[in-house]
């Protein structure tokens, strides 16, 4: 293996570790195929034109104009005109990245395979593969590449999960270190066998390596001081871990932490938990009272159970109905406890029931239930609720408690602390010069008032609310273009939400249950968030049996009312998340009536996944005119396109593969086939050997003789002198001889001939073994119209021509 091809493998790892760094950014999926293929093309292309003599920013633009393309046939496929790009390809490809810069700002690693961060992580690789290229073999510049390969993996550091960050940044320096001793091994063979490192000799006319290794150690000094401050990996620095918060915290553990700036985490659309009930409801987890301007939190209240009774402090609701649950626990982790509000009893099934018994515990204010142990698959249990039985006329009729009236009578009760009443004071900024802002005076209470102005009752003043998020707000679904995108900025406090209110108008179901929450604190209601999931799939088969996934996390704001309850109301307009009965009733002049949806607000699809893993299932099928634009807009198709295109490769492929050294092998035989003379045999066996040394050791140049060539051959010790010297002598009588040589003389050449070849098939690497297996320029040069091989082959047609029309040698 030469110093070149060393080199090259060298920059292959480089390249490889950078591309297994994104696994940390990424969730499973076939990302690294794009990028592989890619990549392969790209160090082909940059070989190609090198070898053609090309400039380098000539090679760089031609990579740049096929990365486009192949950009399009894996990325716009739907829009390719019979594979060459189009508008329309260019079109939605910046589409793709658009949409993922928007998400990027709520996206949070293992991100899923949105097309956009795909196509950007691809269209890196292929960059850095030419720039590697271009950098090493034709600049002379290692450092380029190093640079730029650093950086990247220094983005995939910082914004990929921490976990395993230790032994990918190894693992990338083990790369980086390979790349670069093998790229200097290469340029010191290129520079000669003798290279002084130290002073100047007479005939040195500059000393490389002298200032390249200061300037080695200099960066290597830079990187050891400011590494530390950048990567997080690696101290505090001045960058952090990007963390989730929301509901959903990665596989089957959910985060009951609610962000007012929505902040996606893990999706997964795998079963956590089945549940047996007699109607679908919300299977809560934990309930949300404290907020800070940002996130909300639980209250950490926690009591023992005594037989299975959840002793609750909140009065039970009248009238109420019990509601009868079986759940069934599959990949749900963590120590909360999935059930209905208001839980009164809860009992574990099993063989280790009386264990699970005894770890239950649950939160005296709010009813939550939890383990004092991690869950387990296969866990049953039982819970027995008491659920509020209201419809429109008793909700209208139900007063709320303000937090004056409830202290003027006998104090704030436990079940309603004070907090459910708080909004944060940074809500209401102090102008200068004043130490404090009424909450009055903030632009969200004016919007609380404005919207909620023509409800009479509290329920109607909620509806309003409600129905105007649902009626004109959106909520975001990833993957789908048709969802305006708007940028969602992660700011606390009041800006965002009131960013939100006024002008995105876009959001996930925290945004939606913290905003619906606030207004109501605003208007002087007890409010608070909850976190658990949807009711879940059901089948006609079983229609009682609700299959809840990770997908179906989600998050709803709650409401006191007086001899009712905790009331649930859903400001997100999701058609998976409808809005409770009790608040459909038609009430003419009241202004509380819910306007239809708009269609265009749920572009839900049983595949499509909302951020914080939620997803909305769809209800109703495009037709067809919508067909071509769903299929153009599936988040999932550049998969089946660069499936499509990888077979296409990949047929190319074997058909090389096979083909080339079939055709040589057909060449060659037909060489010996066409061959009538012993002159011509003798020819013929030089030219197998020229072919088979000029892959394995060297090639002949133009200018070069064949005695010369040989010569040279021997000196360079690839092949055995003997031999050698005899098939030249035997060729060169029967090219330039007076006379043509005997069959004993060609039969003595052709079995020269292989057993040279033999030698230098044993003597060569498996890297120049392929390459005479593959490289076409032997069956180039063999069908070429002037027979040429870089001025070889040519001159031995024109011998062989001439050795055909000699009179045979006499015998001897």
């Amino acid at each position: 293996m030469g110093s070149e091809a060393r080199a090259r493998l060298g920059l292959a790892a480089l390249l490889s570790v950078t591309l297994v760094g994104f696994s940390r950014v990424f969730q499973e999926g076939d990302y690294p195929g794009p990028a592989m293929l890619g990549m392969l093309i790209a160090v082909g292309i940059t070989l190609l034109c090198r070898r053609i003599g090309l400039a380098s920013w000539v090679s760089l633009v031609v990579s740049v104009g096929t990365l486009g393309w192949y950009l399009c046939l894996v990325f716009a496929a739907s829009n390719t005109f019979f594979g060459l790009p189009t508008i329309g390809a260019f079109r939605q490809i910046g589409e793709h990245v658009q949409r993922a810069y928007v998400l990027s700002n709520v996206d949070y690693a293992p991100v899923p395979l949105r097309p956009g961060y795909v196509l950007m992580m691809v269209a890196a690789m292929w960059l850095l593969a030419t720039l590697g290229e271009i950098a090493t073999f034709r600049w002379r510049q290692p450092l380029v590449v190093a640079i730029a390969s650093a950086a990247m993996f220094s983005f995939v550091l910082i914004v990929g999960i921490p976990d395993g960050a230790q032994f990918f940044t190894v693992l990338f320096l083990l790369g980086l270190l390979t790349y670069l001793g093998l790229e200097s091994a290469h340029r010191l063979r290129s520079w000669g066998r003798w290279v002084s490192a130290w002073s100047a000799r007479r005939w040195d006319t500059e000393v490389t390596t002298g200032p390249l290794a200061r300037k080695m150690g200099a960066s290597c000094l830079a990187a050891a001081i400011v590494a530390p401050v950048f990567l997080p990996a690696i101290g505090s620095g001045l960058l952090s871990w990007r963390s989730p918060t929301g509901p959903g915290g990665g596989g089957g553990r959910i985060d009951t932490l609610v962000s007012l700036a929505p902040k996606l985490v893990q999706q997964s659309d795998d079963i956590l938990f089945s549940v047996d009930a007699p109607q679908a409801s919300y299977w809560r987890l934990v309930t949300l009272t404290l907020f800070d301007g940002e996130s909300w939190h639980p209250e950490a209240n926690r009591e023992s159970m005594s037989n299975g009774r959840v002793a609750s402090e909140v009065p039970a609701p009248q009238p109420g109905v019990d509601l009868l649950q079986h759940y069934e626990v599959e990949g749900l982790e963590g120590e909360l406890v999935p059930a209905v509000s208001l839980p009164e009893s809860v009992t574990i099934q099993g063989e280790e029931a009386d264990e699970y018994n005894d770890a239950l515990e649950f939160n005296p204010v709010t009813g939550d239930v939890e383990l004092n142990k991690p869950l387990v698959e296969g866990l049953e249990y039982q819970v027995r609720s008491l659920t509020p039985n209201v419809n429109f006329a008793s909700m209208n009729d139900s007063t709320i408690p303000s937090i004056q009236d409830v202290e003027s009578s006998a104090g704030l009760p436990t079940f309603l602390p004070e907090n459910v009443y708080e909004v944060p004071k940074d809500f209401c900024p102090p102008a200068q010069g004043q130490n404090d802002c009424p909450l009055q005076n903030s632009r969200i209470y004016r919007i609380a008032q404005r919207w909620s102005e023509q409800g009479e009752t509290g329920f109607e003043k909620l509806l309003l609310l409600q129905n105007r998020f649902r009626g004109t707000y959106l909520h975001q679904l990833p993957g789908k273009a048709e969802v305006d995108e708007v940028e969602v900025k992660a700011l606390a406090s009041a800006d965002y939400l009131v960013e939100f209110l006024t002008e995105t108008k876009t959001g996930y179901c925290q945004q939606f249950a913290t905003a619906f929450a606030v207004l109501a604190r605003m208007l002087g209601y007890p409010a608070r968030v909850s976190v658990g999931f949807l009711p879940g799939e059901t089948s006609i088969e079983r229609p009682n049996h609700y299959v809840v996934r990770g997908n179906d996390a989600h998050a709803w704001p709650e409401v006191y009312f007086n001899e009712v309850g905790w009331v649930a109301f859903e400001p997100t307009p999701r058609q998976a998340a409808p809005p409770p009965a009790y608040t459909l009733q038609q009430n003419p002049g009241a202004g509380v009536n819910p306007p239809a949806l708009d269609p265009a607000a749920e572009r839900g699809n049983r595949r499509g996944q909302g951020p914080g893993g939620f997803r909305d299932p769809a209800e109703v099928r495009p037709g067809r005119a919508n067909a071509a634009r769903e299929q153009r807009t599936d988040p999932d198709a550049w998969q089946d396109s660069f499936l499509r295109l990888l077979q296409i490769f990949g047929g190319l492929a074997a058909i090389w593969l096979i083909g080339i050294p079939l055709v040589k092998f057909v060449l060659n035989r037909r060489r010996y086939r066409r061959a009538k003379t012993p002159s011509a045999v003798a020819g013929a066996a030089f030219a197998e050997f020229e072919q088979v040394a000029s892959d394995l050791a060297s090639a002949r140049s133009p200018a070069e003789s064949a005695h010369t060539y040989v010569g040279r051959l021997i000196k360079m010790q690839r092949v055995p002198p003997r031999p050698a010297l005899r098939l030249i002598e035997l060729f060169e009588a029967a090219t330039y001889g007076p006379l043509a040589i005997s069959e004993a003389q060609g039969a003595e050449a052709v079995k020269l001939a292989h057993s040279l070849r033999t030698e230098l098939w044993r003597d060569a690497g498996w890297i120049q073994r392929a390459g005479a297996l593959f490289s076409p320029a032997a069956v180039l040069a063999e069908v070429s119209p002037n027979g040429q091989r870089g001025g070889v082959l040519g001159s031995l047609r024109a011998g062989l021509a001439r050795g055909l029309t000699r009179p045979a040698a006499r015998p001897r």
